[in-house]
């Protein structure tokens, strides 16, 4: 019985994105948006023809600073984020976002949990700054599998220059232990971690492709790393925390109290948004050094324009690590 529930479920994982609650959610929260800023919708195909489908969000006060990429979660929609991308835009960032494939109304068979998302990420940002959304650098950010996500596309994409990872995990078959439908089951985790490596296999991708550690340890960018200390998803211990292990010169950390896994996003959280402010606010001025130091990118009223021949992914300065300790 329990290889049939955990084959069952392995199955399910990457194929029930698209009819979770968040997709009958994302209407009434577009109506929101649609009163509260001229929010854009576009669409756009990813590498193996997957439709995904983007909004924007942009800044509401100049001067306009680097953009904000937004991934959600598992099994959420885009729109579920609306409250704190209007907070960043208030800020002064345009935030553009995007459902991961097999979510919502995005194309693809399967979610595979940072694989192709890391590429469709990407493409995401190709298509904004083609439209004239953004201009210049960015800012990666996302929460619970997007915040790997946006991790293993920094790895990746130069034209980010730092990431606000809220409760990632560290690896997809690591974190399958910890679903919820599995806390309380009688189950060996290693067991469960197996059914969910052979179900990836099945649905066309390597269960290796979703590390996150791999892909921090290439950054060199700062990365602020946020969890909840009640998570009981994706313990901190051994998601969060073991990311900022893998780079301990490029990580911060915040550790916010009397939060679990689902209410760190989506619960009024005065620390983690003072912490945010203050890493978006550092991520602008480290790209105004970058722009006045190379001399080849310019600066409008604060907006980065970014130089295509610039060496990304390189510190500020050699001797420039990012401030380090939870808090």
């Amino acid at each position: 019985m329990a290889d049939l529930l955990l084959n069952a479920v392995a199955f399910a994982a990457f194929r029930i994105g698209r009819h979770a609650p968040g997709r009958w959610m994302r209407t009434s929260r577009q109506r929101r948006l649609r009163r509260a800023v001229r929010m854009r919708i576009d669409r756009v195909r990813a590498a193996d023809g997957a439709r995904l489908e983007m909004l924007y969000i942009p800044a509401v006060r100049a001067p306009v600073k680097p953009a904000v990429l937004f991934a959600h979660g598992y099994l959420e929609a885009k729109e579920l984020h609306a409250a704190r991308a209007l907070r960043i835009a208030a800020w002064g960032h345009p935030v553009v976002l995007f459902d991961l494939r097999a979510h919502a109304t995005a194309g693809g068979a399967v979610c595979t949990f940072g694989d192709r998302e890391a590429d469709d990420a990407r493409v995401v940002l190709d298509a904004a700054k083609s439209r004239g959304w953004i201009d210049g650098r960015v800012i990666g950010m996302g929460f619970s599998t997007g915040a790997s996500i946006a991790i293993r596309h920094a790895a990746r994409d130069p034209r980010v220059i730092g990431v606000a990872a809220l409760a990632p995990f560290a690896d997809m078959p690591s974190a399958a232990p910890t679903f919820q439908v599995f806390r309380r089951a009688p189950i060996d985790p290693d067991r469960i971690s197996r059914a969910f490596r052979a179900g990836a296999c099945r649905a066309g991708f390597s269960p290796d492709a979703t590390d996150a550690r791999t892909a921090i340890r290439a950054l060199h960018v700062p990365v602020l790393l946020a969890a909840g200390e009640r998570d009981r998803l994706l313990p901190p211990a051994r998601h969060a925390w073991a990311l900022a292990a893998a780079n301990p010169e490029w990580t911060r950390t915040v550790s916010v109290p009397d939060r679990g896994h689902v209410g760190l996003a989506h619960r009024a959280c005065p620390l983690l948004e003072e912490k945010l402010a203050m890493f978006l606010a550092e991520m602008t001025e480290r790209a105004r050094l970058r722009a006045v130091g190379e001399g080849g990118p310019s600066t409008r009223d604060g907006e980065v324009v970014e130089s295509e021949s610039e060496a990304n992914n390189s510190p500020v300065r050699a001797d420039e690590p990012a401030r380090k300790g939870r808090g």
